[in-house]
């Protein structure tokens, strides 16, 4: 293939973000995409799109080149529009250029200069991504090491790149694991093929448009990186972020966090379109200095000088708002004996309404109960003891039902509560295309999962401290439709699987402060905080469908202007909503779903310090994990510090690991959420039952 074929840039295709490197990187932000499809339509040496088996080789030594570009905050300045003005005057190539004309040679001319050896041959892709990798390492690490972000490291070290280093980054770069033992064979490869490469851009014979390329000075770096030993560096520590003396300006400028889907068939199917493409959704965040919220004007000591990271919506003007109760789970008590497929029908029949009713003499163990359902003892008779669950109560619905059981078996008592689930749900406001709306629903779901926050304590009361199970996690489809639940702190390896919210814990401290950024947000993901059978849960969705049965994979497509945004918090279990004022079934018409709902529906945003690296990382946590990453990093990095004085034999001072440290209150969110469970409230005051 022709060096021309190499200079052709493709159509643009659809570009798909993958995960950033596993270092906290001062010059990395949350603008990728726009960066790299500037550089495409810029330079011949760029194209945009995803790695794949299917590509040609050009197009994947293209697109190799742009996906380390775009990491890079100065990637844009001065960039050659092609091969050719890529090439200086004395023979070296811009660094833009390097991995491309290596790829080449690789690649498309089949690297016919290295003598091949017995066993099998080294896959000359697979090679390209190690050397771009290093490539990148050796650009950013000077610039981590300055901001002390850089990965802990062993004591010594017989190389500057090893193969650790490499299975560090493939995962941010590519999306997926490889152990340090993946590298050994490529790493003795890389050694053999680099030196040959550079041999032959001596000699002058490598050509293009009458200039020889004679000097390739990142690629013999990374020769040199790989090979020689090196001086042992000083062992960085990775729980405290230091602070440089880099200010960020009064109001830093805007940025953007693309948001994405788990896989092209999950977009699809929830974009719904036809023959119609569209953009990925953005977050535009506007980082603000803090003002003063009191009517003296002045600003709290604690929060001057401090930057907010502000989302850029208006909320009234762009959402329609609307609470409701989404189930009910009532405990009732017949008279007479019954069968609970006896009572659905008769509620069907009757209403129109259908009803799960279990009998309580029945042991059952299902997540729907939340709670653990009340356990009767050996002397209560079967058919009469039952939990009834009910989808989408209504005050006018809700005593039909009720009448229909009293009317036909009888009602012995009260009629308790055990459970139940309040949503909010985020209308588009639009009278434009659908794909407007499309835009706007995807919009808030990012927001919702990433400002949303709760304290870590009120899913922790009910049961053991250390109950990993209830800390935030996603829950998605793969590209395979393999299900997979991943949480936002990832535990390490050989680690005890302790809570994110056992601060206490020095384990827990090191994987919050990981370096690693952790994975996207999904938009077709459903987040949770609290376990599956705790006594409060709540749950982020992108509410395109009903009735979903994951073991049939059926659902039940909801019309395009019904999809929406949704957040619920579930409440279960007989003392625990008697405790919040919900013992009988009459009280609904007296409960207020403000008091109930809004600690568990509330939402923050970020506060940080003016710092560069601090900015940084905020904006990484933001894509990542949101407003619950940057608080308990807070917490955490506030205990390792107080540690360290420990340590050292300084003073200590108070302990003060407050729940949402580095947060402050969404008021807007928080208002137009609360207005909607005011109306909750009201309509539910009609309700009435004797």
């Amino acid at each position: 293939m022709s060096i021309e074929a190499l200079q052709n840039r493709p159509q643009p295709l659809q570009f798909k973000i993958i995960h950033m490197p596993n270092r906290q990187i001062a010059a990395e932000r949350a603008v990728q995409m726009p960066r790299a499809q500037r550089l495409a339509a810029t330079s011949t040496l760029f194209e945009v799109g995803d790695l794949s088996e299917e590509i040609s080789d050009r197009s994947f030594i293209l697109r190799l080149n742009t996906i380390v570009a775009r990491r890079l905050a100065d990637a844009e300045k001065n960039t050659p529009a092609n091969l050719s003005d890529a090439i200086l005057s004395n023979g070296k190539l811009h660094r833009h250029a390097e991995l491309a004309v290596f790829g080449r040679w690789l690649l498309l001319d089949g690297y016919a200069w290295v003598k091949k050896q017995g066993g099998k041959q080294p896959d000359p892709r697979v090679i390209l991504q190690c050397v771009a990798i290093a490539m990148y390492e050796l650009r950013v690490r000077p610039k981590l090491q300055e901001h002390g972000l850089a990965h802990a490291t062993r004591e010594s070290r017989k190389r500057e790149i090893t193969k650790r280093d490499l299975a560090l980054r493939w995962e941010g770069m590519f999306g997926d694991l490889k152990n340090p033992s993946f590298f050994d064979a490529r790493l003795r490869s890389i050694r053999r093929i680099l030196p040959a490469y550079l041999e032959h851009l001596k000699t002058g014979a490598y050509v293009i448009d009458s200039k020889q390329i004679r000097k390739s000075p990142e690629i013999k770096r990374v020769l040199e990186a790989i090979s020689r030993k090196n001086t042992p560096r000083p062992e960085v520590k990775v729980s405290v972020i230091a602070k440089p003396v880099t200010l960020v300006p009064a109001d830093p400028p805007p940025f953007d966090i693309e948001l994405r889907y788990s896989s092209p068939a999950q977009e699809n199917e929830y974009r719904n379109l036809t023959g119609i493409s569209l953009p990925p959704s953005q977050l535009r965040y506007k980082p603000t200095s803090v003002s003063s919220t009191s009517t003296s004007g002045t600003v709290r000591a604690d929060r001057k000088d401090k930057i907010v990271l502000v989302p850029d919506v208006a909320m009234r003007d762009t959402y329609q708002v609307e609470a409701l109760i989404d189930r009910l789970v009532l405990l009732v008590i017949t008279t007479t004996p019954t069968a609970a497929h006896y009572l659905n029908d008769k509620i069907f029949n009757a209403t129109g309404s259908r009803i799960f009713a279990h009998d309580l003499k029945k042991q059952i163990n299902r997540r729907d109960w939340r709670a653990s359902l009340p356990q009767l003892d050996s002397t209560k008779p079967l058919g009469h003891h039952f939990a009834i669950l009910i989808q989408d109560p209504t005050p006018e619905l809700l005593p039909s039902i009720l009448d229909v059981i009293r009317g036909t078996h009888g009602i012995d008592g009260d009629v308790n509560f055990h459970l139940i689930e309040v949503t909010v749900d985020f209308y588009p406001r639009t009278r434009g295309l659908p794909e407007e709306a499309i835009l706007f629903r995807e919009k808030m779901v990012g927001l919702l999962q990433r400002h949303h926050w709760a304290k870590h304590s009120l899913f922790h009361s009910h049961g053991l401290p250390g109950q990993r199970r209830a800390d935030a996690r996603q829950f998605y489809l793969e590209t395979n439709n393999n299900a997979k639940t991943v949480f936002f702190f990832a535990k390490e390896k050989k680690t005890i699987s302790g809570s994110d919210h056992d601060l206490d814990d020095p384990e827990v401290r090191t994987r919050l402060l990981t370096t690693r950024p952790g994975r996207d947000l999904y938009l077709n993901s459903t987040t949770w905080k609290g376990a599956e059978n705790s006594a409060s849960q709540v749950s982020i969705q992108h509410k395109i469908a009903n009735r979903r049965n994951p073991e049939k994979q059926t659902k039940e497509d909801l019309p395009d202007q019904e999809r929406r945004a949704r957040i619920e918090v579930t409440i279960s279990g007989d003392d625990t909503l008697r405790k919040e004022g919900l013992d009988t079934v009459i009280d609904l018409a007296s409960a207020s779903f403000r008091k109930l709902a809004m600690p568990f529906l509330s939402f923050k945003l970020a506060e940080i310090e003016p710092f560069q690296h601090i900015l940084d990382d905020a904006q990484i946590q933001m894509r990542t994990r949101g407003v619950y990453g940057i608080e308990l990093r807070n917490r955490a990095r506030a205990l390792e510090e107080r540690e360290e004085r420990r340590r050292g034999g300084q003073k200590m001072g108070r302990k003060n690991d407050l729940e949402g440290r580095g947060l402050v209150s969404w008021k807007e969110m928080n208002d137009v959420v609360g207005k909607a469970l005011d109306e909750l409230q009201r309509r539910w005051t009609s309700f009435s039952w004797k």
